[in-house]
């Protein structure tokens, strides 16, 4: 089946469509339509199950996996940021 959006993609593997794009630099098989960082993207379900299945048997550290722990932690780290910074606001 033929997927042209990132949301189409993204619930088609049961994740989020930024995950999805990140996963794009890591080998995601996607394809955009005019080659620009901007334009749209299609797929095929197919490549994408035997993408994430030929992960899932690989013996190594999934990539997958260790980006989505840089993300969280990142995302740890701003929302942490951001409740300093309104602490801040409400003392001053």
């Amino acid at each position: 089946m033929l997927l042209n959006r990132w949301k189409e993609i993204s619930n088609h593997v049961q994740r989020g469509v930024r995950t999805r794009q990140r996963w794009e630099r890591l080998g995601l098989p996607v394809t955009r339509i005019n080659n620009s960082v901007r334009s749209p993207v299609i797929a095929l379900s197919e490549e994408l199950d035997q993408w994430i299945t030929r992960l899932s048997k690989s013996d190594q550290p999934q990539p997958l996996l260790l980006a989505e722990i840089a993300e969280m932690r990142r995302a740890s780290l701003h929302k942490q940021a951001d409740a300093l910074r309104r602490r801040r606001a409400e003392l001053i």
